[in-house]
């Protein structure tokens, strides 16, 4: 018995259908040519942007690959019109992210088409999929936000005074002596008098009257046996720039 065979290309899923001599019909088969249908051919995108994509048929599942590179809230936006498209997020190690987090464009009860969630930085699989597609699949699209998290720097203590950004020393008062401000002539006039035993953050140097320790404020020190000046280490630096 001969038969004729009928293939056609619509949207990047090849349909095949066909008829027995007699009349009789083949049931359609659809075969997905997507590149993204699985964790090993996940497509990667970046955050802050958007991703076109397309169901090739009412059953479809795409995957794509996202690197976080610091912690934050992910936000994730998804739009399928009229479709049961659903959206989970899932670690590296292709677990999904508690609460299950899935988005459902049809908008039931309990369902919604956003989400926002706190991420860690690592890898991260986004995982689409259709129920609810024409046969001849559909477009969807997803946009991404990220907030990076803001970590408070803790404080980090140089003796008894806290290491700052932006400071070259600290000044240590070893007998007593005075605050001076240094004049638009070049003198001195003296401020207030500092008791042994005080700390205080240097910002700047000036070579004169023998050399001046800028303490902020227009204020400084002088360089004398009455006082010891010293440097951060490089390992007291590393902690106020993490």
């Amino acid at each position: 018995m001969k038969k004729a065979l009928l293939s056609t290309i619509f949207g990047g899923c090849i349909l095949l259908s066909g008829l027995w001599m007699g009349g009789s019909t083949y049931a359609n088969s659809e075969i997905d040519k997507d590149l993204n249908t699985s964790v090993e051919e996940a497509q990667e995108f970046l955050l802050d942007t958007k991703v076109d994509g397309m169901f090739e048929n009412r059953h479809d599942t795409d995957f794509y690959e996202v690197i976080v590179q610091k912690d934050g809230i992910l936000t994730i936006n998804l739009n399928a019109e009229e479709m049961g498209t659903y959206l989970s997020i899932l670690k590296a190690d292709l677990t999904t992210l508690k609460p299950y987090l899935t988005v459902n464009t049809f908008r039931n009860v309990g369902e919604k088409d956003s989400v926002s969630i706190n991420v860690t930085k690592g890898t991260y699989f986004l995982k689409v999929e259709t129920d609810g597609a024409p046969s001849s699949g559909g477009a969807y699209s997803f946009t991404t936000e990220f907030i990076k998290k803001v970590v408070k720097q803790e404080k980090v203590m140089w003796g008894k005074t806290e290491l700052k950004l932006g400071q070259i020393g600290k000044v240590t008062i070893l007998q007593d002596t005075n605050l001076v401000k240094l004049a638009s002539n070049g003198s001195l006039t003296i401020v207030r008098t500092l008791d042994k035993g005080e700390e205080y953050r240097v910002y700047s140097y000036k070579s004169n009257h023998g050399g001046l320790y800028g303490v902020g404020g227009g204020n400084f020190i002088q360089k004398d046996v009455k006082v010891k000046y010293e440097t951060p280490s490089k390992s007291k630096l590393a902690l106020l720039t993490q």
